[in-house]
């Protein structure tokens, strides 16, 4: 670990896998380490480079994708250094995690079985710098769910405004960016 003091904020996300029996109180389950549901865009750190997106192998989405929803978030500003495919390395299995965002298959934490996705942001409390995120997928994702999941790697939490991408429960979720360009 690096001798940055580090914090890893579990970033609720969009609903259950069974979007129509959503039960908002198990959605709400991370709001105790700081992430609740605003009532107006907010972010809880900022990237002072461009991340790299690394897929790492086996994760359950294909490059089309991660592009695609890459491509979203550069027409609200963003910029991105690169895409790395099926990768092991980058963090993923070997090297370092900082400056990447990697999108791997869920694993074994404890995750919220009836998320559809987690992110893990790594940021410098101090300095408010976005070291590194993780972006953990259940299955291929549903329509928004790496858009929505990409607005957390960016530092982005949650927001309450109905058909807003960073909405937590997907059925309530929508394209609406209000808030989040980067100009």
């Amino acid at each position: 670990m690096h001798a940055k003091h580090l914090i890893v904020f579990v970033i609720a996300v969009i609903s259950s896998a069974r979007a129509d029996t959503t039960d908002v109180s198990k959605v709400s389950t991370h709001e105790t380490v700081g992430f609740g549901i605003a009532r107006s865009p907010n972010k809880t750190a900022e990237w002072t480079s461009q991340p790299t997106i690394v897929i790492c192998k086996n994760a359950p989405t294909s490059t089309g994708a991660v592009e695609s929803a890459v491509s979203w978030w550069r027409l609200l500003g963003y910029r991105f250094w690169m895409t790395v495919p099926s990768s092991i390395h980058y963090g993923c299995l070997f090297g370092e995690p900082d400056g990447n965002i990697l999108i791997r298959l869920i694993d074994n934490r404890g995750v919220d079985p009836n998320n559809l996705a987690t992110t893990y942001l790594y940021y410098n409390k101090d300095s408010g710098e976005i070291l590194w995120a993780e972006i953990l997928l259940r299955g291929e994702p549903r329509e928004r769910v790496l858009e929505h999941e990409l607005g957390h790697a960016l530092g982005w939490r949650h927001y309450s405004r109905r058909s807003h991408i960073m909405h937590p429960v997907w059925i309530n979720s929508g394209w609406d960016s209000s808030g989040l360009r980067n100009y």
